[in-house]
Formats: structure tokens, sequence, C-alpha cells
């Protein structure tokens, strides 16, 4: 491989969490893990309609699921207990066994798709 190609693979993976895992969607999540995930790792990623989550989980690190408005406040509240730094915050849920959590999809008042979140003991 050249060093353009490299350098071109990397410039399309939005974060390390993702590189080498299958994206699972929030729905795959609640009929796979109907009592919940560990989130172990997470990350900010840019996007059209502003930053949002990516993280993974215990029961399958081999995959990676995007979060969403509540999962991004979950994550805010997080980094700002670490000054402000994702990578700080990360490391920390980590060496900490993570959070555990269930998810299940509902609607706002406007009608509109919302993933609520449970967190566990």
């Amino acid at each position: 491989m050249s060093m353009f190609t490299d350098l071109a693979r990397n410039a399309t993976i939005l974060s390390p969490l993702m590189d080498g895992r299958d994206k699972m969607s929030t729905a795959e999540l609640c009929a796979t893990y109907p009592e919940g995930v560990t989130m172990m790792e997470f990350d900010i990623i840019p996007g059209d309609k502003g930053p949002f989550p990516v993280y993974t989980f215990a029961e399958n690190p081999d995959v990676f699921a995007f979060g969403g408005a509540v999962i991004k406040k979950i994550i805010d509240a997080f980094v700002a207990k670490f000054d402000g730094s994702v990578s700080d915050a990360s490391n920390a849920l980590r060496a900490n066994g993570g959070v555990k959590m269930r998810l299940s999809q509902g609607r706002t008042r406007n009608g509109n798709n919302v993933t609520l979140v449970d967190i566990i003991d």
C-alpha cells in the first residue's frame, strides 16, 4: 500500500472507535440487547446537524453505534467533568467499567423519533 492510500483511508474514518468495527443501529441494539448494553468508550464526531456521539459497548466489542440527543446529553455530562476532554472522559469511563444502559425507541411530542435511555445500576 502506498503512503497516499493509507492517508486517504485514514481520512475516511471519523473516529478511531469506528475503525475495524461494524455499525449497529439503535433498532438492532434494542432487539439484540433488551436487557441493555454497557457503554465502554465514546467519541464525538462532526455531522450535518452538529456533533453527535459514537460509542462502543462491552457486550460486542466488534461493533459501534451512533447516539442521539439523549446519549449526547449523557456524554456531554461526562466530558464536562473532565474539563471538556472527550478522550480523558472516555478513558475514565472505560477504566471504571463503563455504564450500563437500556435503550428503547420512542417519539417526542412533535412525533420525531428518539432513543430513550434508562441507566441501570
